[in-house]
């Protein structure tokens, strides 16, 4: 479900849960739907039904992007979805104690669950803080950020096969606790970024802590063969793929090939540059940083 490209209304959030009902023998769902109702939004016309528990009972895969559920929206989709499998939704800031509540509900049957937060330095009510807080015994792949995750809650999922989390620095030190004494045995791949504490005192970047907090949790989980990646991990995978060392020979500006003709151009494609500047997003606080690296990019589009 979804628009399409140009003018066009696209379903509200509400409407599709309102239609799951109709709709029984729905196994997957993928919708890209709206905000608010009131940008573009179709709000159907429909004969207001009382959630039936268990209804959607087939409905096995939930993937909503572009808009983000409230408690209330989550309350119906645990009702008529007892047995989700797959979940992939975008939550409000309240959403903490009605999302531990619905995981409960699904503990039995999640595989694969991906949880984002509407905006990733929103404020968490009060309350609302890890909703992981019972066994989810088939959960094999999880994404989720602090503080609806913390590492302490993870001993609650003995098959989980990957893992990606952001979390403060000293979450980061805790989940280097949990891999070293084997808390998910059956872990094959971890992606985890830091960030300092939103307030108080350390609440200002730490670089140095940041690279040795990511040095330690990679030595960790390569002892455990886990791989592991995080923001830093493209620079280096960048410099092995150009297999040159750190430091390029010095060159003048006259090394430049010469083309004799537009065609002949192309063949720049595959071309190390000396110096080049590499732009990487990092999601923190919505800054992404500007490295300089000192060895050859190859220049492929």
């Amino acid at each position: 479900l979804g628009g399409f490209e140009g003018s066009g209304a696209m379903l509200t959030l509400s409407t599709v849960i309102r239609l799951l009902q109709r709709w029984p023998r729905l196994q997957d769902i993928h919708a890209r739907l709206v905000h608010f109702k009131s940008i573009m939004g179709y709000d159907a016309t429909l004969a207001d039904l009382p959630s039936i528990p268990g209804s959607c009972a087939a409905l096995k895969k939930v993937n909503i992007s572009e808009s983000f559920f409230e408690p209330e929206q989550l309350n119906q989709l645990a009702t008529l979805c007892p047995a989700l499998e797959e979940l992939t939704i975008t939550v409000g800031n309240v959403c903490g104690e009605t999302l531990k509540q619905c995981l409960k509900g699904w503990s039995a049957t999640m595989r694969n669950l991906y949880i984002f937060p509407r905006a990733y330095d929103m404020k968490i009510a009060d309350g609302d803080h890890c909703v992981i807080c019972c066994p989810m015994t088939e959960l094999h792949e999880l994404r989720m950020s602090s503080p609806f995750l913390t590492p302490s809650a993870m001993i609650y999922l003995p098959k989980l096969e990957v893992l990606v989390f952001s979390g403060d620095y000293s979450q980061g030190a805790e989940l280097i606790r949990v891999i070293r004494r084997g808390t998910m045995p059956n872990l094959r791949s971890v992606e985890a970024n830091f960030w300092p504490p939103s307030e108080g005192v350390g609440s200002e970047r730490d670089l140095d802590l940041e690279i040795e907090v990511g040095e330690e949790l990679r030595r960790v989980c390569e002892e455990r063969k886990i791989t592991f990646k995080n923001r830093f991990t493209e620079v280096e995978e960048l410099q092995d793929c150009n297999g040159h060392p750190d430091e390029s020979p010095e060159s003048s500006d006259n090394d430049w090939p010469r083309y004799d003709n537009k065609n002949s151009a192309s063949q720049i494609r595959g071309a190390c540059l000396p110096i080049s500047t590499v732009v990487i997003p990092v999601y923190n606080s919505f800054q992404a940083y500007t490295i300089t690296t000192r060895w050859p990019v190859t220049c492929d589009p």
